[in-house]
């Protein structure tokens, strides 16, 4: 658990023990006016203590680069899209329903098809492990067929069969 997480439970719970500790000492003593003040007090540290974990929690739900949150890539199976129409940042494929329905199709975002373009990563990774698009991208921008050509060429050359 983070250590964030664990002092904002503590928090909680300490507040939570101060509100019912006034409410005791209230009742005990109704006729302080420090008693009162203790009491609202401690119900307004209920009420900032539990603004904060319900921030904290809405805050984690909505974070976009929680891993959970993201669906695989068709082509690199890295968990690096959020929505269907995303760049993946390892291989650059652009998400869209087209492509990913008929895989041999290379019109729409991609000028490869999702086909080729899974082979244009592979070959990448095969001249360079630590390959990714986006370290790249200015360079290839959107790779098209002769980008691939070029590409099996280059690893046949390098790796010969």
């Amino acid at each position: 658990m983070k250590k964030k997480n664990v002092l904002t439970i503590l928090t909680v719970i300490l507040s939570n023990i101060f509100f019912v500790f006034s409410i005791i000492f209230y009742l005990i003593n109704k006729d302080n006016n420090y008693n009162i003040y203790l009491l609202v007090s401690s119900s307004v540290l209920i009420i900032i203590s539990e603004i904060i974990v319900i921030t904290r929690l809405v805050k984690e739900i909505n974070d976009p680069y929680k891993e959970w949150d993201r669906m695989l890539c068709p082509v690199c199976h890295k968990h690096s899209l959020i929505e269907w129409i995303d760049i993946c940042h390892e291989c650059g494929w652009q998400h869209n329903m087209v492509q990913y329905d008929d895989p041999d199709l290379d019109d729409g975002p991609n000028k490869l098809s999702l086909n080729d373009t899974r082979e244009y990563y592979q070959l990448q990774k095969e001249l360079d492990p630590n390959y990714t698009w986006k370290a790249n991208a200015t360079e290839i921008g959107n790779p098209s067929k002769d980008d691939l050509e070029k590409l099996r060429e280059k690893v046949k050359t390098i790796k010969p069969n």
